[in-house]
C-alpha cells in the first residue's frame, strides 16, 4: 500500500505544477486530489483523482482468502476509473484472473509485472497505451488479446512471460519496442501485421520456442539482438526494403538452417548471426557493403560462402570458428591477404575465416597475418607463395601438426611467436631478406632439428628458440651474427661439432634460451602457468585464474579476494606471480558474489569485462569506481541487491547497449549515480536504462 498524507500530497502537486508551469507542461492526468482509498470484497484500492474528474488506480492489495479472478471496478469513489497507475498490481502473485473495465483507456508501466498465477486478463478496446514492463514476468499468462485501439507495443512489455504461447498483435500496431517479447520461451509463432514499421532491439530476445516468423515489407531495420537466441527458429522471412541487419540480430537461432538475405540490404552487423550452428549456406546480395566482426562466427555446419564485389569490409572473426567451411569464394580484388585470427581475407585487412584453412595460399596474397593460422592443428604443411613479403605475429602459433614450411624469397619480416609451439616442425630456412628474428618466434618448436639462418639477420629476439632441443643445428654465413650469436649460446653449427648444446628438459618449467649468454652461463627464466591455472597473488590478496599463458602477453581474470574482511579492495592492474607479471583483464563471475564485508572496490585498468553477479548481493557495497578505459562488457545481475550502493564511477567509453547486463543494478540504492564520460552521457542513460532501478542517475564525472 503506498497511503500518502493529504497535506504531502498538496505540496507536491504545488510543486510539480510549478515546474511543469515553467516547462510549459500540463498533461491532462494530473493530480488535483490526495490519494483516497476504496476496499471491496477482493481487496483495497488506492486511487488519485485526475485534472479531469476521473480516476487513476496507484496501488491495489488483494485480500488475503478472496477470489482470485477479480473484475477492476470501472468507478471509484463516484468517479470513472479512466487509468490503472505504474505498479499498481506489481507483485499481487495470488491474482489468477483479471477484467479490467471498458472505462480505462490507458495501463501503466510495470503494473501487473511479477503477476505470477495470472493466466488470463481481459483487455478492453477502449485501453490506448500500455506502458513498459506492464506484464513483465507475469509467467503464467497462457494468451492475451491486444485491441485495435493500440499503436504502439512498449519496451519490455510481456518479457520474461515464460508462459505465453500465442499472442496476436492487431493492424494498428506500429511499432514493437526494445525487449518487448523478450525471454517469451513458450512463444511458438506470432504474425507481425504489415503495418509495423520498426521492431525494437531485443523485441524476441530468447524466444527459444518460436519456430518461425515473417518479418512485413514495411519493416526496414533488423535492430541489435531482435531474434537473439531463438534457438528453435527454423524458418524466417525478410521482405525487401531491410536496410540493415544490426550486431547480434540472429545470434545463437541454432535451428536455422538456411536464410535469405534480400537484395535490399546493405550491412550485416557484429555478430549478426554468430553461433547458427545449423546453418549451412548463405548467400550474401551484391548489395551488401559491409560484414561485421564476428558476423558467422561458430556457424560450425556452414559449408560454402560467396562475397560479393560489393563488400568493402569485412570484420574480424567473421567465419572464426566455420569448422565445416570448405569453400569460399570471393570475387576478383586487387589484393587477398590471409589475415590477423583467421585465412583467407579481402584487401580491407580484416578476419575472414578459421578453422577452414587450406594448405595452399593464393598468389597475389602478400601479406599473411597476425594469428593468421593460430591453432589449426590439421595443418601438416603449408606452401606461401611468392608474392608474400610478411608473416604476421603468431601466424603458425600452436599448429602442432605443421612438419614443414617453405618461406619464399620475398618475405622481409617474420613476427613475434609466428611459429610458437609448431611441436612437429623439422627444419625451415630464413630468406634473405629477413633482418631479425623476434622474440618466442620458435619457441617449443620440439622437433627441430634444423635451421638456416641468412647474412642479413642482425638480431634474435629473447626466447627464440627456448624449448628446442638440444641437438638443433644452425646453419649460418662464416663471420655473420647469426654464427656468433649461436656459438655464443651453445648452439652446433652445420659441418662443426660443439660441446657446448644447451641441455633443455622435454617438458621445462623454465625457458634456458637467452641471447647473448654461453650455456654456462645461463639462467633460469619462468614461464606462464598454463590456461586455466588456479594462483594465488600474496602481493595483492587474491586468486586469479590464467586466461592466457602466452609468454609474451599473459592474462587472468580475478576470481576472489583473500582479505575475506576487508572493507576496500582494490582489483590490480596486475598481479606477479613466480617471477611472472600477469595482465588482469577481467572479473570473473560470482567474485565477490554475497560479501557482506566489501564497501568500497576499485577495479583495475586492464579490465575488459565484469562477469555475472561478480558483485551480486554485497550488501555493504556503497562505491565501485573502474579505471578501465577498455571495458566493454557488465554481465547480468553484476550488482544486483547492492541496496547500499550509490556511485559507481566509469573511465570507459566502450560499452554498447547490448554490453550491459540484464538486472545488472536490481535492487541497487535509490540514490544510486552512475559517473561517465561526458561525451557518453546520453547514451550511457539508454545503456542502463531498464537494468533494474528505475532512480538510477547518469553524469558525466
Amino acid at each position: 500500500m503506498r497511503n500518502k498524507r493529504k497535506n504531502v500530497v498538496v505540496w507536491l502537486y504545488a510543486l510539480f505544477m510549478m515546474v511543469a508551469a515553467s516547462w510549459g507542461i500540463l498533461a491532462s492526468s494530473v493530480v488535483v486530489e490526495a490519494a483516497e482509498t476504496e476496499t471491496t470484497a477482493n481487496g483495497t484500492y488506492t486511487y488519485e483523482v485526475l485534472e479531469d474528474g476521473t480516476v487513476e488506480i496507484t496501488d491495489y492489495e488483494h485480500t488475503e482468502g478472496a477470489d482470485t479472478a477479480i473484475t477492476i471496478p470501472d468507478t471509484l469513489g463516484g468517479k470513472t476509473v479512466t487509468s490503472i497507475g505504474n505498479n499498481a498490481f506489481e507483485w499481487c502473485d495470488s491474482l489468477e484472473n483479471i477484467t479490467i473495465p471498458s472505462s480505462v483507456t490507458s495501463i501503466g508501466s510495470g503494473t501487473f509485472q511479477n503477476c505470477s498465477s495470472l493466466v488470463s486478463i481481459t483487455i478492453p478496446s477502449s485501453v490506448t497505451s500500455i506502458g513498459g514492463g506492464a506484464f513483465l514476468c507475469c509467467n503464467s499468462l497462457e494468451s492475451i488479446t491486444i485491441p485495435s485501439s493500440v499503436t504502439s507495443i512498449s519496451y519490455g512489455v510481456f518479457s520474461g512471460c515464460s508462459g505465453l504461447t500465442s499472442i496476436e498483435i492487431p493492424s494498428s500496431v506500429t511499432y514493437i519496442e526494445d525487449s518487448a517479447f523478450s525471454r517469451c520461451s513458450s512463444l511458438e509463432s506470432i504474425t507481425i501485421p504489415e503495418g509495423v514499421t520498426s521492431i525494437g532491439e531485443g523485441a524476441f530476445e530468447g524466444c527459444s520456442g518460436l519456430t518461425s516468423i515473417e518479418i512485413p515489407s514495411s519493416v526496414t531495420h533488423i535492430w541489435a539482438s531482435t531474434f537473439s537466441g531463438c534457438s528453435s527458429l527454423v524458418s524466417i522471412t525478410m521482405q525487401e526494403g531491410v536496410t540493415d541487419i544490426w550486431d547480434g540480430a540472429f545470434s545463437g537461432c541454432s535451428g536455422l538452417t538456411s536464410i535469405e538475405i534480400p537484395s535490399s540490404v546493405t550491412s550485416i552487423g557484429d555478430s549478426a548471426f554468430e553461433g547458427c550452428s545449423g546453418l549451412t549456406s548463405i548467400e550474401i546480395p551484391s548489395s551488401v557493403t559491409s560484414i561485421g566482426e564476428y558476423a558467422f562466427c561458430r556457424c560450425s555446419s556452414l559449408e560454402s560462402v560467396t562475397i560479393p564485389e560489393s563488400v568493402t569490409l569485412i570484420g574480424v572473426g567473421a567465419f572464426y570458428g566455420c569448422n565445416s567451411l570448405k569453400k569460399i569464394e570471393v570475387d576478383s580484388r586487387n589484393t587477398v591477404y590471409y589475415g590477423e585470427g583467421n585465412c583467407l581475407i579481402t584487401k580491407a585487412d580484416n578476419i575472414l575465416v578459421k578453422g577452414c584453412c587450406e594448405s595452399t595460399i593464393p598468389f597475389g596474397v602478400t601479406s599473411i597475418g597476425g594469428s593468421a593460422f593460430e591453432g589449426y592443428s590439421g595443418l601438416t604443411s603449408i606452401e606461401i607463395p611468392s608474392s608474400v613479403t610478411s608473416i604476421g605475429n603468431c601466424a603458425f602459433k600452436n599448429c602442432s601438426s605443421l612438419v614443414s614450411i617453405t618461406i619464399p624469397e620475398g618475405v622481409t619480416s617474420i613476427g613475434i611467436q609466428a611459429f610458437y609451439n609448431c611441436r612437429s616442425l623439422e627444419s625451415i630456412t630464413i630468406p634473405s631478406g629477413v633482418a631479425s628474428i623476434k622474440e618466442s618466434t620458435f619457441l617449443g618448436c620440439r622437433s627441430l632439428k634444423s635451421i638456416a639462418i641468412p647474412e642479413s639477420v642482425t638480431s634474435i629476439g629473447n626466447y627464440a628458440f627456448a624449448i628446442c632441443p638440444s641437438t638443433l643445428v644452425i646453419s649460418a654465413e662464416p663471420g655473420s651474427y647469426a654464427e656468433q650469436w649461436a656459438k655464443d649460446n651453445g648452439y652446433q653449427l652445420a659441418g662443426q661439432t660443439s660441446t657446448e648444446n644447451p641441455v633443455i628438459p622435454e617438458q621445462p618449467v623454465t625457458d634456458p634460451s637467452i641471447p647473448g649468454q654461453t650455456a654456462s652461463q645461463q639462467t633460469q627464466v619462468a614461464l606462464p602457468a598454463t590456461k586455466g591455472t588456479i594462483l594465488t597473488s600474496l602481493d595483492a590478496k587474491c586468486k586469479v585464474k590464467v586466461v592466457s599463458d602466452d609468454a609474451a602477453n599473459p592474462t587472468v581474470t580475478y576470481i576472489a579476494t583473500t582479505e575475506t574482511k576487508a572493507a576496500s579492495i582494490t582489483i590490480p592492474d596486475t598481479v606477479k606471480v613466480r617471477d611472472i607479471t600477469y595482465k588482469v583483464v577481467s572479473v570473473s563471475s560470482k567474485a565477490f558474489k554475497n560479501n557482506k564485508k566489501v564497501k568500497n572496490v576499485i577495479i583495475g585498468k586492464n579490465v575488459t569485462s565484469i562477469g555475472k553477479s561478480a558483485f551480486e548481493n554485497c550488501t555493504k557495497l556503497t562505491t565501485v569506481t573502474v579505471n578501465s578505459t577498455t571495458l566493454n562488457m557488465i554481465g547480468s545481475d553484476t550488482f544486483k541487491g547492492d541496496k547500499k550502493l550509490t556511485k559507481i564511477t566509469l573511465k570507459t567509453s566502450k560499452l554498447t547497449k547490448s554490453s550491459v547486463g540484464k538486472n545488472a543494478l536490481k535492487g541497487t540504492g535509490t540514490k544510486l549515480v552512475i559517473k561517465v564520460p561526458k561525451k557518453k552521457v546520453s547514451k550511457y542513460k539508454t545503456y542502463f536504462k531498464n537494468k533494474g532501478n528505475k532512480t538510477v542517475k547518469v553524469t558525466k564525472k
